[in-house]
């Protein structure tokens, strides 16, 4: 629930322009705003200091999982995704205002990482033709 609460606050701010997503996002922050009311003791939605330290804690997790497996040669599609995942949950950071100084060359780190990973896939892909 904290993530997803988070993660349409920052997609809302982003001002998004087609307005059947609009009406999607209104609908789902709505139904998550319904939540909190009943979770008041939930302090990683109810106050935006928790919120954003669980939002860094839940990316941070998963760019750990994604180096980790980069680090033992074990990259994959998957690996790849991860770091697309942890890049795209560092940008809803956003929706505390500026990111940190510590969080933003990891998450060019996540970019980088994931399309050197994905063109390596693909050259071997070619390669195995």
């Amino acid at each position: 629930m904290q993530g997803k609460y988070w993660a349409v606050q920052f997609a809302i701010t982003l001002g998004l322009k087609d307005a059947e997503v609009n009406v999607y996002l209104a609908a789902l922050l709505d139904s998550l705003e319904k939540q909190k009311a009943s979770m008041p003791g939930v302090e990683a939605i109810t106050d935006d200091v928790v919120g954003k330290a669980y939002m860094e804690n839940f990316a941070s997790n998963i760019f750990t999982k994604a180096d980790d497996e980069e680090r033992a040669k074990k990259a994959t599609r998957t690996t790849a995704t991860k770091f697309l995942a942890a890049a795209q949950f560092m940008e809803v950071l956003r929706c505390f205002g500026h990111l940190d100084k510590e969080v933003i060359p990891v998450n060019q780190a996540c970019a980088n990482d994931r399309l050197r990973i994905k063109s390596s896939i693909r050259n071997i892909n070619v390669l195995e033709s």
